[in-house]
């Protein structure tokens, strides 16, 4: 028979969960310090990221955030983040030149930032939606170079054959798309791959 005091801690354990959904507030982390104001720079990178992943997704006024950080805080630890959503941002509401532009600024100014694979990918896939294919090539070959375990890594090395394919270049292209095929083989491009 289990006691009464087992009983209670049960009960007062189910009581913590289910009131935790209704109404009482949730515990705080003992990670995050509330007290603690963000920089300027911190919340134009908050406020700007919060729009980037709503649902939907406010891409013009998310740029004006990220290039607001750009533009007033040069040392700001997030630079080259901001400097790469706001390119991503550009990229998303189909303005591909002005994509580029930023992506590459970004590029140049950081060249050791953990996002240069991600920001030469998105250069590459402006380049492709205006069909500058060769100049694409180029981009989706330093994606890949920069970081070959990058999110877009395997998408880099596909677009980077199909780039090649596209400007005419058949012979390089096979081969790149080998290469592709050999490095990404459980790509979500890799059925796509085999059209060479």
């Amino acid at each position: 028979m289990l006691s009464r005091s087992f009983l209670f801690f049960i009960v007062a354990g189910v009581a913590g969960v289910v009131g935790a959904g209704v109404g009482c507030a949730p515990a705080k982390s003992p990670l995050v310090d509330d007290t603690v104001p963000l920089t300027d720079d911190e919340q134009l990178f908050q406020d700007g990221l919060a729009l980037y992943d709503a649902t939907p997704p406010d891409y013009a006024a998310a740029q004006e955030k990220f290039d607001a950080l750009v533009a007033d805080f040069p040392d700001s630890d997030r630079h080259d983040n901001a400097g790469y959503l706001g390119g991503r941002c550009r990229y998303e509401l189909d303005a591909f030149d002005d994509a580029i532009v930023a992506l590459e600024a970004m590029r140049a100014l950081h060249p050791d930032s953990p996002f240069l694979s991600s920001a030469a990918y998105f250069t590459g896939r402006s380049r492709f939606r205006l069909s500058a294919f060769d100049a694409a090539v180029a981009d989706f070959d330093a994606a890949v170079a920069a970081d070959a375990a990058a999110t877009y890594a395997d998408n880099a090395s596909y677009y980077a054959a199909r780039s090649r394919y596209e400007a005419g270049d058949l012979v390089g292209a096979a081969a790149a798309f080998e290469d592709f095929e050999a490095a990404y083989p459980d790509s979500g491009y890799a059925d796509n791959g085999g059209y060479d």
